[in-house]
């Protein structure tokens, strides 16, 4: 995944593996004949696993680029994602449960409900994710207007004398107190 990101971007990777799961979503809800049923369900979850892997890292990845340099706020922006993908999952599957129509019989509708749910659903999310990348296409991303004139918090410009490292291309230097550590 990193090989892909840094030769055609984040953004082409992720319209990859957007493209493949939109691909596994169609094949999905056209595959009716016995042929589908016996062999190319397999060819639907590699396709799955792939598009939704591929997702998944690199949306990552993108957030770690949005993050930036502002690592205070790092794990809260991480820990509030995986919460809410927790909490967005268990309620679909309680939506999902709740809405089949039927529970015991085998009727073709009941057979139908779980395909036509991952078909539309993984689909339609896709479709949601590209609608936000294509907001986000003409952006470059985790650069901001005035990128330039940000200073982080609790860092001073550096001095002469001010920092022990003489690293010409770091030309800010953290002189603050760490609030975990305290100098005695």
């Amino acid at each position: 995944m990193k090989y892909l990101n840094t030769r055609i971007g984040k953004k082409m990777t992720y319209l990859i593996g957007s493209s493949l799961s939109l691909s596994a979503s169609t094949w999905l809800y056209f595959g009716t004949y016995d042929r589908f049923k016996t062999y190319d369900i397999y060819g639907v979850t590699i396709l799955m696993g792939i598009s939704g892997s591929t997702m998944l890292i690199t949306s990552l990845s993108i957030t770690n680029d949005l993050i930036g340099h502002n690592t205070s706020s790092g794990a809260f922006v991480f820990g509030a994602m995986s919460f809410v993908d927790k909490l967005s999952n268990g309620i679909a599957v309680i939506v999902i449960e709740n809405l089949h129509p039927c529970k015991t019989c085998g009727c073709s509708i009941c057979d139908d409900y779980y395909r036509n749910v991952l078909a539309f659903v993984c689909g339609g999310a896709t479709v949601l994710t590209l609608m936000a990348l294509a907001l986000l296409a003409p952006h470059p991303i985790g650069i901001t207007r005035n990128s330039e004139s940000i200073t982080p918090i609790n860092t001073s410009v550096r001095g002469e004398e001010e920092c022990e490292s003489e690293d010409e291309d770091d030309n800010i230097c953290d002189n603050s107190i760490s609030p975990l550590i305290h100098n005695t």
